[in-house]
């Protein structure tokens, strides 16, 4: 419940910036809101999509490739494995599911408004 409202929190303060950059063009107001909802929910979506995916093992991959090349001192960490078992107990809350809920809300509440205004 925490992650989720930590999501949502976020989520809402991205969709407050948008609204008040978007006021520029004159659009209505509730088209800006619809518009900041679905292009801030589209980002939560596949940010959470990719966190529930554990597609996430990809970065860990390049980060060891990167330290392993650029470094010059070694790693504590032998190989890939133990390197990316260290940086899974590092990272240890998942907030997966909380950015993808949000994520589809989001998006959810843009189409409904904006099929409201037609």
């Amino acid at each position: 419940m925490k992650n989720f409202l930590l999501a949502l929190t976020a989520g809402g303060l991205m969709v407050f910036l948008l609204t008040i950059t978007d006021a520029v063009w004159g659009h209505p107001l509730i088209i800006q809101i619809s518009n900041a909802l679905f292009v801030v929910g589209i980002f939560l979506f596949f940010i959470g999509l990719i966190m529930l995916s554990a597609a996430t093992d990809i970065f860990i991959s390049f980060g060891y490739t990167f330290k392993v090349m650029f470094r010059r001192d070694k790693l504590e960490q032998k190989d890939f494995h133990d390197y990316s078992q260290a940086r899974q107990k590092e990272r240890g809350k998942y907030y997966g599911i909380s950015i993808f809920l949000v994520g589809i809300i989001f998006v959810a509440v843009a189409q409904g408004m904006w099929l409201y205004t037609r």
